[in-house]
């Protein structure tokens, strides 16, 4: 039997458990894949809410409204900070986090978020093609090949011959 080992993200969505050839580890903890990337894009949104939209927000009311969005609206965490980049590129106004509710529920951003998604898909298609291109044509995999630097360039003159500095 496989050894199985407590997932430690509180809103753990598999019933707190993790396998140990599914567990990931941060620190001394362990959590499902998923539930690492959600918790450090929860971080993630956090930290750039007080870095860049409204610092002077107490972090207890931002953590409220963020977990009541991804945990109770079924607001993906990409898209929440999706809206948090949009309303700072766009300079738009907010006056506290509360103002996120409205955000997230916007048509325009919304619409945005999905043009988004269809080129970032694009993208990795493109990607896609192009290393399986290459891997038929060539025989090899993208950047499998590494080069070596020399950073001691060659010695010059008669310290060349001797061995000394010349």
């Amino acid at each position: 039997m496989e050894k199985t080992y407590k997932c430690y993200y509180s809103n753990c969505q598999f019933g707190g458990r993790v396998s140990a050839s599914e567990a990931v580890q941060s620190g001394k903890s362990r959590y499902h894949k998923s539930c690492l990337q959600q918790k450090d894009m929860i971080a993630k949104i956090r930290e750039y809410y007080f870095k860049n939209i409204k610092p002077s927000d107490t972090i207890i009311t931002v953590n409220k409204v963020i977990n009541v969005l991804i945990f109770d609206k079924k607001v993906d965490a990409d898209f929440l900070y999706f809206v948090l980049t949009v309303i700072f590129r766009d300079k738009l106004k907010i006056h506290n986090a509360f103002g996120l509710y409205y955000y997230v529920n916007n048509f325009k951003i919304i619409q945005e978020y999905e043009n988004h998604l269809q080129r970032k898909q694009k993208i990795q298609q493109q990607q896609n093609v192009l290393n399986l291109d290459l891997t038929q044509s060539w025989g090899c995999t993208p950047c499998s090949q590494t080069f070596e630097i020399n950073e001691n360039p060659p010695k010059k003159g008669w310290g060349k011959i001797y061995g000394g500095d010349s």
